[in-house]
C-alpha cells in the first residue's frame, strides 16, 4: 500500500510545495498518552470571565536606529541600556491566574513569546478557544486580539517579545516581574 503526502508552505497567498513523501506498507498505530501538568493549573473554563490583567498593544512608529521602532504598550525596548530591570513594564502575581491581552494594531504578524512561563490561549478577537495544550508562543495576526491565561510559578524578571528577530531587535520586547 502506497500513500503520497505533500508538504506545502501556505504562508503566502499561493502555496509552495516543499516536499512529496511516499509512505509504503501498512500503517502502524502508536499508543498516545497525555499527562496534564501538575501544580497550579487554573480552571480554564472560568478563564473567559476573568478580567484582563494587562493589555499589551503591538504597534510601531517611525524612527529609531532601524528606521522603525516596534513597540509593546507604546514603548520600544532600549537595547543600549544595561539597566534592564528598569524596563520591567508590569508585574504578575506568582502562583495566581493572570490574563494578558495582545492587541495587534499593526498590519504585520507577531509571534509573541513569553519566557519563564507557559500559557493557554483563551480567546481570539473575543471568541473563546478550546485548546487542550499549553504554549510559550502565539501568533497574533494583523488587527487581532489574543487573550492568554497563565499561572507563573517562577519568581524573577522575565521577557516577552516578538519572535521575528527584526521586530525584537527594533524594540518589540519588554520585561515583566513575577512576585
Amino acid at each position: 500500500m502506497d500513500t503520497l503526502f505533500e508538504v506545502s508552505d501556505r504562508y503566502l497567498r499561493r502555496a509552495s510545495r516543499l516536499a512529496r513523501l511516499r509512505v509504503t506498507g501498512a500503517p502502524e498505530v502508536a499508543a498516545l498518552s497525555f499527562t496534564a501538568p501538575s501544580g497550579a493549573v487554573p480552571r480554564w473554563a472560568a478563564a473567559d470571565a476573568a478580567p484582563v490583567t494587562r493589555a499589551l498593544a503591538l504597534n510601531a512608529r517611525r524612527g529609531g536606529p532601524y528606521g522603525i521602532s516596534w513597540m509593546i504598550a507604546g514603548v520600544a525596548m532600549d537595547h543600549t541600556s544595561h539597566d534592564h530591570p528598569a524596563h520591567a513594564s508590569f508585574t504578575l502575581p506568582k502562583g495566581a491566574f493572570s490574563r494578558l491581552s495582545f492587541e495587534n494594531e499593526s498590519a504585520r504578524i507577531h509571534p509573541m513569546h513569553l519566557h519563564g512561563t507557559f500559557f493557554k490561549v483563551i480567546s481570539r478577537d473575543g471568541v473563546p478557544t478550546d485548546e487542550p495544550f499549553f504554549r510559550d508562543t502565539v501568533l497574533v495576526r494583523p488587527n487581532e486580539r489574543v487573550d492568554i491565561g497563565l499561572v507563573p510559578v517562577d519568581e524573577g524578571t522575565w521577557m516577552t517579545h516578538c519572535h521575528i528577530l527584526e521586530h525584537a531587535e527594533s524594540g518589540m520586547m519588554t520585561l515583566f516581574r513575577v512576585e
